[in-house]
């Protein structure tokens, strides 16, 4: 009974504001995290509905 609001609770973040600038540094580009740093970086967007950038991070992601 417990789990599906907690698993809801993580899933929408409070912090993505701070998150964003974190998972968005050009600095891990290039580096073996650059795709999950992407990924996160989408979900961030996603939370503050930039919708068109996460779809941007998204599917830079999925082309990979």
């Amino acid at each position: 009974m417990w789990a599906r609001p907690l698993a809801s609770s993580a899933r929408r973040s409070p912090d993505a504001a701070a998150a964003l600038p974190l998972v968005s540094q050009g600095a891990l580009a290039s580096t073996p995290l650059a795709d999950y740093a992407r990924f996160y970086t989408g979900k961030a967007l996603l939370e503050l509905r930039r919708y068109p950038e996460a779809e941007a991070a998204f599917a830079a992601v999925a082309s990979r």
